[in-house]
């Protein structure tokens, strides 16, 4: 969220307006309330922390190729982007499971047996991931970076966490459900 938002000011030449700034200090809020433990009862390994760090690197980076791309072909060539994008994922994946599967631990489940049983679930979310980085990417080719990418990866954290506790029945703290309404808020700021 913040490398796109950053890029979008920094790179793109998109306004920092205070509601931008106001609805990712929001965010940043909310995602710490969702997501670290209250009295630091856990300390992260250092390992965790590099590939959260990682994580947080490469997605903001994918957010701005597609906005660079986006803007390069004048808003075309989304379904071109996400194609070559899934075709590299899915070799890079395959490449990894060759390279992994004979080191799974004595008594670990067989992963074409998993995959057998859970292949409805793998193909909705299949579809459902290219559904969903189409639309971005073809959005990100219209809709500033600085606006488009805080929102939706704002939103996919609050509404994740909402499924959670209404369809998974998980616990939510008092923490917790501050950190909800500071997404909610920061949704309602961004839109301002």
């Amino acid at each position: 969220m913040l490398v796109p938002a950053f890029a979008g000011v920094l790179l793109f030449g998109e306004a920092l307006t205070f509601t931008l700034a106001a609805a990712v200090a929001l965010f940043l809020a909310a995602f710490w309330c969702l997501n670290v433990a209250p009295g630091g009862a856990q300390k992260p390994e250092p390992r965790w922390l590099a590939l959260c760090a990682l994580t947080f690197l490469c997605n903001g980076l994918c957010a701005v190729v597609q906005k660079s791309q986006q803007n390069a072909t004048g808003g075309a060539e989304a379904a071109g982007l996400m194609l070559v994008g899934f075709c590299t994922a899915a070799a890079c994946y395959a490449l990894a499971y060759l390279a992994l599967r004979g080191r799974l631990p004595a008594g670990a489940a067989d992963g074409t047996a998993l995959l057998r049983q859970n292949a409805l679930a793998a193909v909705l979310l299949a579809g459902g991931s290219v559904g969903g980085n189409l639309l971005l990417t073809w959005l990100a080719g219209r809709v500033d970076a600085s606006y488009l990418f805080p929102l939706v990866q704002g939103s996919i954290i609050v509404g994740v966490t909402l499924c959670s506790v209404l369809l998974f029945r998980e616990k939510l703290s008092a923490r917790g459900r501050l950190g909800i309404l500071l997404g909610v808020a920061a949704i309602a700021v961004i839109n301002l």
